[in-house]
């Protein structure tokens, strides 16, 4: 609860202080110092174990430190403006493969994020190793979301998003079959990053593509509820099957759900061409954090000639 607060704020903060012009290059910046921050956190685990306080004391000095800045600065808070809210019956009725995506996608990265340190412990990795396995994942995330992303604005975003979730099974699949190799698990756990990380933005840009430019973002929000559903199920499934199958079940389960979110994909596929409601969504990398990421991704109409305006992106 508390760091989508944290996400609202610094996103809604960010998109009220930054210019039309100079949006696309600080929210840029922003993922580039989101992602860069999550992989470098990994490597504290070096620095203590977590069995004890030390490390969560650290993160709650962290976060102290981050509120310095904000307490201090001069200038004006952002205002948050009153969205109207989309039913997630209609959400699901406009886009019912965004929503597929979102609540598989939040599923298989909720187990991920909730239970991939465990994994790696339980296949005999000392911390050292989880916190490596754990950054070549968040890298190839950061790796992969602009090819796949710039893929997806070229062609049927349904076979894109089909083609990554296949992907992400496959990698989850080389998990299995390495088992404890250190350097080979590392280099799967890169791969599945590359694929995995990029589904989510994927789903938001396939959401934008069905909705009116005035639901975008009450839409977001409903996608971000499915998918925080899922997120919140997800370690706990994997818990359970860990516990009865062992460490291999976490790959297993990330393998499932993405290859039941191809499978959904494709199946969309077969319905014909997919229609766009206005113009088609530009791909943005992004991490799923809160609804204001979309305000800083959607430039505000301007008067010159150069303007954006009547581009969604």
């Amino acid at each position: 609860i508390a760091l989508v607060g944290f996400y609202s704020v610094i996103e809604s903060w960010l998109n009220s202080q930054a210019p039309p012009s100079h949006r696309g290059q600080i929210f840029a910046l922003y993922m580039a110092v989101n992602l860069g921050a999550l992989a470098l956190a990994q490597q504290l685990l070096n620095l203590a174990s977590p069995a004890t306080f030390t490390l969560f004391a650290l993160a709650a000095l962290l976060v102290c430190l981050a509120l310095l800045p904000v307490t201090a600065t001069r200038l004006p808070q952002p205002v948050m403006e009153h969205r109207p809210r989309l039913p997630l019956r209609q959400l699901q009725q406009a886009a019912p493969l965004a929503c597929a995506g979102a609540l598989l996608s939040g599923l298989a990265m909720g187990g991920f994020w909730g239970m991939g340190a465990v994994y790696g412990l339980r296949l005999g990795f000392d911390e050292s190793g989880v916190a490596f396995w754990m950054t070549a994942a968040i890298l190839g995330g950061a790796c992969g979301q602009w090819p796949l992303g710039r893929l997806s604005d070229c062609h049927d975003r349904r076979l894109v998003l089909a083609g990554a979730a296949v992907a992400a099974a496959l990698a989850a699949g080389l998990m299995l079959g390495l088992g404890a190799q250190r350097w080979g698990a590392i280099g799967a756990a890169f791969l599945f990053g590359m694929a995995a990380f990029a589904v989510y933005p994927i789903v938001v840009a396939h959401l934008i593509d069905h909705l009116p430019q005035d639901e975008i973002l009450s839409g977001n929000v409903g996608l971000l509820l499915l998918h925080g559903v899922g997120a919140a199920i997800g370690p706990a499934l994997a818990g359970l099957l860990m516990n009865g199958l062992g460490p291999m079940a976490l790959p297993l389960q990330l393998l499932l759900l993405f290859a039941a979110l191809a499978l959904t994909a494709w199946h969309h596929t077969r319905k014909g061409q997919d229609r766009i409601v206005e113009e088609p969504a530009q791909f943005m990398p992004m991490v799923r954090t809160s609804a204001a990421v979309l305000d800083m991704m959607t430039p505000e109409p301007q008067d010159s000639e150069d303007s954006l305006s009547g581009a969604r992106y």
